[in-house]
């Protein structure tokens, strides 16, 4: 989408510094002072304005919209004298980046007029482990996944997108699994997180080997659960690692980590005789940072 031009709305005044009435606004390709380039009347770039552009009788602009770098020149009505000129004049939307959220495996299109991106990939979190009567222990909470950012200066057309998927909960008095790797073709890769353990060790969180990226983090630990022994009535499961990680309040089922954020699922909880299931962990993500 097209944003404001800057001389869009300005007036421009001749050399007694009165308003340029009728004046030519014409505007060119960036570099160039033959090659034309249109300016819309909107931001949906559906009616090119008149190239050149007539200043109305108080030497103002119109509205003019564009997405690209602009050489103009303003003359007279005459089109005799030439009073401005300035070179690589870019819309209000060059360097300021849009985003867009990848939450499916796909194939993702850079957008047209792309000039670089930045890239954040997060790895799915792993499952939270089932609780253990053998022990009477909470299962661990599974750990969320690991963080990788990027920067490409040079754009593709396409890239391959592969979400990581959460871990599975553990049946009740076993592991979690681990999660899913995210990745951005091979110049961002993020690794998903390790399970619950069923004796209540939390799972460590997405490690950096085997991740690519400018930037590498690992992801945050699972919670243990309550390790309390034998005899006892309640236990509780670890929370699941990460801000998206499970959580709940004693006594709840386990909690999987919310979608799309690479928590870690919760540990199950252990009451009695009853062994509880691990929450699953939060499928990855991916985000795109584009720049025009």
């Amino acid at each position: 989408m097209a944003t404001r031009l800057p001389f869009s709305g300005q007036q421009f005044l001749d050399a007694n510094g009165d308003p340029l009435a009728g004046g030519l606004l014409t505007t060119y390709l960036a570099g160039t002072t033959s090659t034309l380039r249109s300016t819309y009347t909107t931001a949906g770039e559906t009616t090119a304005l008149s190239n050149p552009i007539v200043l109305d009788a108080n030497g103002y602009c119109p509205a003019a919209y564009g997405k690209a770098s602009y050489y103009y020149k303003v003359k007279n009505a005459a089109d005799t004298t030439t009073y401005y000129t300035e070179d690589n004049v870019k819309s209000s939307s060059q360097g300021i980046p849009a985003l867009s959220v990848l939450t499916s495996t796909q194939t993702y299109t850079v957008p047209a007029g792309a000039r670089y991106l930045k890239v954040t990939c997060i790895g799915g979190g792993g499952g939270g482990a089932g609780s253990d009567t053998a022990t009477d222990t909470g299962g661990g909470g599974g750990g969320s996944g690991g963080t990788s950012t990027t920067i490409l200066a040079t754009v593709a057309s396409s890239y391959t997108v592969t979400i990581g998927a959460g871990g599975a909960g553990g049946v009740a008095g076993a592991a979690g699994a681990t999660g899913g790797t995210t990745s951005f073709g091979s110049a961002c890769v993020a690794i998903g997180g390790l399970s619950g353990q069923e004796l209540g060790g939390g799972g460590l969180g997405g490690t950096t080997s085997g991740a690519t990226g400018d930037v590498k983090s690992w992801g945050f630990a699972g919670h243990n659960g309550s390790v309390v022994g034998l005899g006892a009535t309640y236990a509780q499961g670890g929370a699941g690692g990460g801000a998206g990680g499970g959580m709940s309040n004693q006594g709840a089922a386990a909690v999987a980590g919310a979608a799309n954020s690479g928590g870690g699922g919760q540990g199950g909880y252990f009451t009695g005789a009853t062994e509880v299931a691990g929450g699953a962990g939060g499928s990855g993500v991916v985000i795109v940072e584009y720049f025009i």
